[in-house]
C-alpha cells in the first residue's frame, strides 16, 4: 500500500506537508479509495508488529508511537 501510494503521488510527494507550485489534488489509483492510504499503510504495519512479534512491549510499541506521529501531523477540524 506504502508503494502504491508514492506511484499515484509521483511528483507530488514529500516529507513534508507543504504545498508547492504545480502540485495537484489526487485522485486516481489509490487515491480513489482510500483518503490517506500512506497514513493507513503505517497503521497497519503497526498493528500486524503488534500481532506478529512474540515480544508484547516490542510488539505493541509502535502502535503508540505511530499514534503520536499521527495526531500530531494532522490538523485539527477548527469549529
Amino acid at each position: 500500500m506504502f508503494q502504491l501510494t508514492h506511484r499515484a503521488l509521483g511528483r507530488n510527494w514529500s516529507v513534508s506537508l507543504d504545498v508547492r507550485e504545480g502540485h495537484q489534488l489526487i485522485t486516481d489509483g489509490i487515491y480513489r479509495r482510500i483518503r490517506h492510504p500512506m497514513y493507513s499503510a503505517f497503521w497497519l504495519w503497526a498493528l500486524a508488529q503488534a500481532l506478529v512479534l512474540p515480544n508484547w512491549v516490542a510488539g505493541f510499541a509502535g502502535l503508540p508511537v505511530f499514534g503520536i506521529l499521527f495526531f500530531g501531523r494532522i490538523a485539527r477540524k477548527k469549529e
